[in-house]
């Protein structure tokens, strides 16, 4: 059944268009990270007042299309709150003309935060690489660039 949801949830996140996201749990992010397949998931947390995250996202976007044909996804987290979405959240999409799979994040307080990396304080910008199969696990706590991200694909 979690498999199911989890292919449904990322068929949605094909579908949608530049300024959509979807929501998201705190156990469909831990279901992402569970992933036995071959794809590298770059997952990036965010929020619209982060100006170093802002100045990430066309970074991000350039990594993005440079492996648009290989099996790496970039999944885009955002912590901004539910209910400032619509005023931050949207016009930045727009502004920066974001295509890749956006999730915002629905869980309350932090406690969801070591899920991710035991090591985790919260703090933003942070990107996770992820590849169960090839046992890949990197957690970066500061903004990156095009190129750190394809220097973390090349380590093993």
């Amino acid at each position: 059944m979690r498999v199911v949801s989890f292919i449904t949830l990322l068929a949605v996140c094909s579908s949608l268009t530049a300024q959509s996201y979807v929501k998201v749990s705190a156990s469909q992010v831990e279901e992402l990270l569970r992933q036995k397949n071959d794809t590298t998931y770059v997952i990036n947390f965010f929020a619209s007042w982060c100006a170093p995250c802002i100045q990430e996202l066309p970074e991000l976007q350039a990594f993005s299309a440079e492996h648009k044909d290989e099996k790496i996804k970039l999944i885009l987290v955002s912590l901004d709150f539910e209910e400032d979405a619509e005023e931050a959240l949207i016009p930045l999409l727009h502004k920066y003309s974001i295509t890749e799979p956006v999730w915002l994040l629905t869980e309350s307080g932090n406690r969801w935060i070591t899920r991710v990396d035991k090591h985790w304080n919260g703090s933003i910008p942070a990107t996770l690489l992820v590849n169960h199969q090839f046992r890949k696990r990197e957690f970066i706590t500061q903004r990156v660039t095009r190129a750190s991200l394809n220097q973390s694909l090349k380590n093993p």
